[in-house]
């Protein structure tokens, strides 16, 4: 479970450098930048405009039909300057990210790793090699995945954009099966956002598969003090790899909530919705996938969990007359 970036710390980054002075690091060229090169005057100007729309896409929701058109249009943009060539590297970052955001995620990896490798130590760089590595998790290479957040995380200072890349990292390491690394990356992403709710969701996850069913429960009661309905779950600014690994975050969730209730009804209530989502990741996985075996006891163990809840709610009955 991604989000898909850290949308407001780049439209936040991004306004920035279109404030910035003209003497601004990564800031547009000055005229003798462009009297050396003159495509860079033509550059400056098809960046400041894709820009311009890009900002008001993410205002929009990039998911909207209206985020989605603007979108396009930032694409044509910069194609028709041929963004992906531009001796300014802001250019083909810009195009990988809309490429990115429009789900052309093959296009995008190899627009981002060309630019990178022209302007590895680029201001923008570190954004860049983020985007780069959501593209390479959506393609299913997560060794790609996380090297991409480790060049990233090798020059990115900012605490929050650092847990962001811990966390995300993370799921490239659970996919990998390497249930450790992912830990401790969590742990690292929450050391500096305690209040992550998806590092704590995916952190109890990665416990749950490890084997510890019951630190993962602590977890995913924790994660509900900072997401009290498992809304960022459902996010549309969240993605899964593969898809149906909602379910287990879910069947969690729901299993916390049941667990957190003194009410035996709601506690039914909750069991349901725990075992529906374990049957759903059951139902959906892959042959190849190797958390169905956990899954199962899982599964089963949300039956019987269910069953004494049921038990417990008959009795919570009030007798009628």
């Amino acid at each position: 479970m991604k989000p898909r970036r850290a949308s407001l710390l780049l439209a936040a980054s991004m306004a920035a450098v279109m404030a910035a002075s003209p003497t601004a690091r990564g800031a547009f060229p000055d005229v003798w930048d462009a009297a050396a090169t003159p495509r860079l005057a033509r550059d400056a100007k098809a960046l400041r405009e894709a820009q311009r729309v890009y900002l008001e896409a993410r205002d929009l929701g990039t998911h909207s039909d209206g985020g989605r058109d603007l979108l396009l249009v930032v694409r044509m943009i910069l194609e028709k300057d041929d963004a992906a060539s531009s001796p300014d590297p802001r250019l083909p970052f810009l195009y990988g990210r809309v490429l990115v955001d429009m789900g052309d995620d093959a296009r995008a990896a190899k627009v981002l790793r060309a630019a990178l490798a022209r302007a590895p130590s680029h201001p923008d760089a570190s954004d860049a090699w983020f985007t780069l590595a959501i593209a390479c998790a959506r393609l299913g290479d997560p060794k790609s995945e996380i090297a991409a957040y480790d060049a990233q995380l090798a020059t990115e200072t900012d605490p929050m954009t650092r847990a962001v890349t811990l966390s995300n990292q993370a799921e490239a390491f659970v996919i990998i099966g390497d249930l450790d690394g992912a830990i401790a990356r969590y742990r690292r992403s929450l050391e500096l956002a305690p209040d992550n709710a998806l590092a704590r969701w995916g952190l109890a996850v990665a416990l749950d598969r490890s084997g510890d069913a019951y630190g993962a429960q602590l977890e995913a009661r924790t994660a509900l003090g900072f997401d009290p309905d498992a809304r960022r779950l459902t996010s549309s600014d969240v993605f899964f790899v593969p898809d149906y690994d909602k379910y287990w975050y879910l069947a969690l969730a729901c299993a916390a909530r049941a667990s957190s209730t003194a009410e035996p009804p709601t506690q039914v209530l909750w069991w349901e919705r725990a075992a529906l989502s374990w049957k759903q990741y059951i139902d959906n996985a892959s042959p190849s996938d190797p958390w169905v075996a956990i899954a199962r006891r899982r599964s089963d163990a949300c039956a019987r969990e269910l069953r004494a809840a049921r038990v417990r709610a008959a009795r919570s009955r009030p007798l009628r007359h």
